[in-house]
């Protein structure tokens, strides 16, 4: 692993604080620094002013959902890598999100393991 890779900056984008919580705790043991906010609206208004190397963003959020809060975040930086966690496995919103440049998407609760690879190969692209 990279040194660039152990320091990347993720946002967690989540409406569950028990998750929020417990990826930020194992993200952060794995060397990033690991900001979180609870809802795609309050996300894009940090993106507006912060940099984030990763987004780490739930699919289904009251408010704004995962997709909206997708498309938002990339008409502010079309570059930005985003993995989409989620406990839904929709067909549909799956392939929605992957045409709109998301960089993975993985169904909860993903494994550290899991989590890990995935966040590896991201920032490696």
């Amino acid at each position: 692993m990279s040194e660039d890779f152990r320091r990347a900056s993720i946002l967690l984008v989540d409406d569950e604080p028990e998750l929020l919580a417990v990826n930020q705790q194992l993200l952060s043991s794995m060397g990033h620094t690991v900001n979180t906010i609870p809802n795609g609206h309050d996300a894009v208004e940090y993106l507006k002013t912060h940099k984030a190397d990763l987004v780490i963003l739930d699919m289904v959020m009251p408010g704004m959902d995962g997709v909206a809060t997708l498309k938002a975040i990339k008409s502010i930086n079309p570059d930005q890598r985003v993995v989409i966690l989620s406990a839904f496995a929709e067909k549909e919103k799956i392939e929605e999100v992957k045409g709109l440049g998301v960089n993975a998407y993985l169904q909860k609760p993903a494994t550290l393991k899991v989590l890990a690879e995935v966040i590896e190969n991201v920032m490696a692209t």
